[in-house]
């Protein structure tokens, strides 16, 4: 069963869904797991820098949808 979460801006309804965010965060530690039992210190460092990154920009990414969607529930509950 699929989770997401909707929510909605000015203009556009964006839903995320956290199952596929799941299933990537999985494959980046998988792609991992494989570098550091071959060995291959060097790809170990990339696929931990992508995943750095991909969290960040995940969270920022939050950061700046998350207070638009604090306010536009707060107006509809009044």
């Amino acid at each position: 069963m699929k989770r997401a979460n909707k929510v909605e801006g000015q203009m556009e309804s964006k839903v995320f869904d956290y199952e596929k965010i799941k299933s990537i965060v999985d494959s980046l530690q998988y792609l991992k797991e494989e570098a550091r039992n071959c060995g291959n210190e060097d790809v170990e460092i990339l696929i931990q820098s992508m995943f750095n990154i991909m969290i960040t920009t995940y969270c920022m990414i939050l950061r700046e949808r998350l207070p638009r969607h604090s306010i536009e529930m707060s107006s509809l509950k009044n």
